[in-house]
C-alpha cells in the first residue's frame, strides 16, 4: 500500500472519528434542553443566528491577518476552509488535533510551519490572556475585591506591545512548557496593537451572542443582562474551559462555569440550560460554515 493510500484511509479514519465525538456530544446534551419552557422571541432568534455566523467568522480575518503579517499569502476563500476545518479537531479528546489541522491544512497551501505555528502562538498567547484577565475581572466583582488589585496585569498590556519583549516572553514560555517551538518573525507594533484589538473584538462578539441567546429563549429584558460583568461571562467561561486539558472543546468545563456566573443574573432553571443551548447552536453554525466553506473551495477546484 503506498504512501498516498494510507494517508487517504488515515484521514478518512480521522474524520469517523471526530463525527462519532460531534455526535456524542449532541446526543449527551440534547436532552438538556427538550423539555425546558421555552419563551421564544423569534426575532431576536433570527439576530443570534445571523450574529453566530458573523462570530464564526471573524477569527478566520484576525488568523488570515496573522498569516500575511507573518509572511505567508492565502486567499479569504481558502483561510475559511482551513480554520473551520481544523477547528473541528476541538471536538477529539486531546489539545492537538485543531492544531496539528491547522499546520497540515495550512501546508497544503504552501504557508509553511514555521508560519502556521506562530500564528498559533501569537492566536493563543493573546486569547487566553485577555480571557484570563476578564475572568479575574469577574472573579474580583463575585468577591467585591476591588479593582485596583488588577492595575498590575492592566499594566503587562502595553508593555507586550512592544515587539522584542513580546518575542522573548513567548519564547521563554515555550522553554518552560519545554516545546521544541520559537518565534522568529516578530511582529512590528501596528501588528501586534491590531491583533490584540482583533483579540478583544471576538471576545466581545462571543459575550454578544450570549446575551442575544438569553433575549432569544427567555423574556428577559435587555436591561436586565446589559451590563460589562455580563458580556464578560462567556469569554472567561470558554478560556477557562480551553485550558482544561480534559475536556474536549470545554465541553462540560464552559457550561458548569456559566451556570454558576450566570444564576446571579437570571433563573436557575435558565442558567443551567442556556450555556448547552448556545453551545448546541454555535456547533450548528460551525458546522454548516464548515461545509459552506469546503464545497465553496472545491467549486472553485480548491
Amino acid at each position: 500500500m503506498n504512501k498516498a493510500k494510507i494517508k487517504n484511509i488515515s484521514g478518512k479514519i480521522l474524520l469517523l472519528i471526530l463525527f462519532f465525538f460531534i455526535g456524542k456530544f449532541f446526543k449527551n446534551n440534547l436532552s438538556l434542553i427538550v423539555n425546558y419552557d421555552y419563551r421564544i422571541n423569534f426575532p431576536y432568534l433570527i439576530i443570534l443566528i445571523l450574529f453566530l455566523f458573523y462570530t464564526a467568522i471573524f477569527p478566520v480575518i484576525a488568523w488570515r491577518f496573522l498569516v500575511l503579517k507573518l509572511g505567508g499569502r492565502i486567499g479569504f476563500k481558502k483561510s475559511l476552509n482551513i480554520w473551520f476545518l481544523s477547528n473541528l479537531g476541538r471536538y477529539i479528546p486531546g489539545k492537538i488535533w485543531q492544531f496539528a489541522g491547522l499546520v497540515v491544512l495550512s501546508k497544503k497551501e504552501n504557508i509553511s510551519k514555521k508560519i502556521s505555528l506562530q500564528t498559533i502562538i501569537y492566536g493563543q498567547f493573546a486569547a487566553n490572556l485577555i480571557g484570563i484577565t476578564l475572568f479575574i475581572f469577574l472573579f474580583r466583582d463575585l468577591k467585591n475585591y476591588p479593582l485596583y488589585l488588577l492595575y498590575p496585569l492592566f499594566a503587562l498590556y502595553p508593555i507586550l506591545l512592544i515587539p522584542n519583549f513580546l518575542k522573548k516572553i513567548l519564547n521563554g514560555l515555550l522553554k518552560l512548557f519545554k516545546r521544541a517551538e520559537r518565534i522568529e518573525n516578530s511582529l512590528d507594533f501596528g501588528s501586534i496593537l491590531s491583533y490584540f484589538l482583533m483579540q478583544i473584538v471576538n471576545w466581545i462578539n462571543i459575550g454578544a451572542s450570549l446575551i442575544l441567546t438569553v433575549l432569544a429563549f427567555s423574556n428577559i429584558e435587555l436591561a436586565t443582562i446589559a451590563n460589562m460583568n455580563f458580556l464578560f461571562i462567556l469569554p472567561a467561561a470558554w478560556t477557562i474551559g480551553l485550558l482544561s486539558f480534559f475536556a474536549p472543546g470545554g465541553i462540560g468545563v464552559r457550561e458548569s462555569l456559566m451556570t454558576i456566573l450566570l444564576q446571579r443574573y437570571i433563573p436557575l432553571e435558565l442558567a443551567i440550560v442556556l450555556p448547552w443551548i448556545h453551545r448546541i447552536l454555535i456547533s450548528l453554525v460551525e458546522l454548516i460554515a464548515t461545509l459552506g466553506a469546503y464545497f465553496l473551495n472545491k467549486k472553485n477546484g480548491n
